[in-house]
């Protein structure tokens, strides 16, 4: 513990709500005595929330912060809508570009849009946030490539179907 002394546990308290108002316990570390500085805390009952907190009650040594905190879940309300038909234009001075484009979802916050070589290895990736129009410039000319555009929201990914482009 390079020297070290006392306690080198975090303590801490992580609540929910769904109305800022009224807080549920999600878990409770306040006694924690195992040094685990990066916690990975997985729920074995999924919890309705809109607000999560923390509050401190220990840290072994400085001042209390947060890094990397993330809480994982889906919404209660319907994906995004598919995504039924897309554009896939190489633009025919430079065969290494293509336009992708398709109507935005109203749903959706935004878009992963996925490609490759292989209609089932589509391990290339772009993600687009407000712009529905996508243009890639790193394409192999000689190369027909797959594409897929998933719709994505608080509330879940739809995936499309896979298209191809020549």
């Amino acid at each position: 513990l390079l020297g070290r002394e006392g306690l080198h546990a975090h303590q801490y308290l992580v609540e929910y709500s769904i109305d800022k108002h009224n807080w549920e316990t999600l878990t409770d570390k306040t006694t924690n005595t195992n040094d685990h500085s990066h916690q990975y805390e997985v729920m074995s009952i999924p919890v309705q929330a809109r607000y999560v907190k923390i509050t401190n009650h220990c840290v072994p040594d400085g001042t209390f912060a947060i890094s990397g905190f993330r809480v994982f879940g889906v919404g209660t309300d319907p994906k995004p809508d598919k995504i039924l038909f897309f554009q896939a234009v190489k633009d025919f001075r430079d065969p290494r570009k293509i336009k992708l484009s398709w109507v935005k979802k109203s749903n959706a916050t935004g878009y992963n849009i996925r490609y490759g070589t292989q209609k089932d290895k589509l391990y290339h990736s772009y993600q687009v946030y407000k712009n529905t129009p996508l243009t890639i410039r790193s394409l192999d000319k000689n190369k027909t490539y797959w594409f897929e555009i998933d719709a994505f929201g608080e509330n879940g990914v739809t995936p499309s179907d896979p298209h191809f482009s020549r």
